[in-house]
């Protein structure tokens, strides 16, 4: 039998603020949400906008130590929408997973964030107790 679940990183209930917007899009079609679930390659949220899957989107996020390893600053994402779920049918909000592709920093080029050194989970986090 195969399994729904593609997942290949650990995924995190940290409830972590976000903003995203369409790519290429202005600034002032930017919202905010709260991401329900994060990992390092991906984040998981709800919204009132309507995203399809395969879009591209920006989201800027700051990856929690708890997940990343390391203390970061927010960084812009570059993701593809991966699904797209029907969360309540009163409040027409959506359930949005996004796979992360790369981030970008203001006035820097691109870092596939794909590529890179993968950190052991839960290392040199001494804010949160985890040394």
């Amino acid at each position: 039998m195969v399994s729904g679940n593609r997942r290949i990183t650990p995924r995190f209930h940290i409830p972590t603020p976000i903003s995203f917007k369409r790519h290429g899009g202005d600034s002032e079609d930017e919202r905010c949400a709260k991401a329900i679930d994060v990992s390092t390659t991906g984040v998981y949220f709800t919204t009132d906008l309507h995203l399809t899957v395969a879009e591209t989107i920006e989201v800027l996020l700051n990856i929690p130590c708890e997940i990343s390893g390391i203390n970061t600053t927010a960084r812009r994402f570059v993701g593809r929408v991966a699904r797209v779920d029907a969360k309540n049918s009163e409040n027409v909000r959506w359930g949005v997973g996004v796979q992360l592709l790369y981030w970008e920093r203001d006035g820097a080029e691109r870092s596939d964030y794909a590529e890179g050194p993968v950190r052991p989970l839960l290392h040199n986090c001494p804010q949160h107790g985890v040394a």
